[in-house]
């Protein structure tokens, strides 16, 4: 519980200008608080999905695409290793997205 109250913390703390936003990347990509953050993310979305109604599938290709953002970007700390590892991810994803939407079409779910 005590890693999920430091990042509720560290975030007030960029909020309100008292830690830099690359202090706070070095912090969080700690492996301490990484893996909260993950599950964070994830029940975050999954409430979002509920709330907006978006289909089962849909839910698991965004989770698994911001996850996986995650941890592309977990040992990125400048900001040209974040736009590249950022590209990659992005079109990585899109294909991964893609191929999912195609086998989903193919077995007549959606």
């Amino acid at each position: 519980m005590k890693p999920f109250l430091d990042i509720i913390n560290l975030t007030i703390k960029v909020y309100n200008y008292e830690m830099s936003y690359e202090d706070y990347l070095r912090k969080v990509r700690e492996d301490e608080y990484f893996y909260p953050m993950v599950i964070m993310l994830a029940i975050n979305l999954l409430a979002a999905f509920i709330i907006f109604r978006i289909p089962w599938y849909g839910c698991i290709i965004l989770i698994v695409a911001f996850i996986s953002a995650m941890f592309v970007q977990k040992t990125a700390y400048t900001y040209k290793q974040q736009f590249f590892r950022g590209l990659i991810w992005a079109v990585s994803n899109f294909i991964l997205s893609a191929f999912f939407l195609v086998i989903l079409v193919y077995m007549r779910i959606i």
